[in-house]
């Protein structure tokens, strides 16, 4: 008789728990919430990495577009030297006197102040 009694008083004080977590699990999650974090990771996305990526990369475009004979430039391999030439896509740049190497104008990335580079 005692489990019987047991069993009893544990369905009846737990009865009202379990039915409550059942209306509570039954609710469906609020689609306003969910659209609000997805604007706000692209939100976050737009003006953390890719606008400033965007504006770096213009940057660099409009370096390399004015690009001149006699600029002093580094590469990004570290090779410092002046602009004797300029193609189409690419440079000829002197690195010392009378070594002149030919590479992209995408390899240049930045343009040194003038006296920078002294060849030798």
């Amino acid at each position: 008789m005692s489990k019987l009694f047991r069993y009893l008083v544990a369905v009846v004080l737990l009865a009202p728990s379990v039915a409550l977590a059942d209306e509570v699990f039954a609710a469906e999650p609020n689609p306003m919430g969910q659209w609000l974090m997805l604007l706000g990771f692209a939100f976050i996305f737009y003006f953390m990495i890719w606008r400033p990526q965007s504006q770096r990369q213009k940057a660099q475009n409009k370096m390399i577009a004015e690009l001149q004979q006699g600029d002093e430039v580094i590469t990004s391999g570290g090779i410092m030297g002046r602009v004797t030439q300029i193609k189409d896509s690419c440079i000829f740049v002197e690195v010392a006197k009378g070594m002149t190497i030919q590479m992209q104008k995408q390899s240049v990335s930045s343009v040194l102040p003038k006296g920078t580079v002294t060849a030798n």
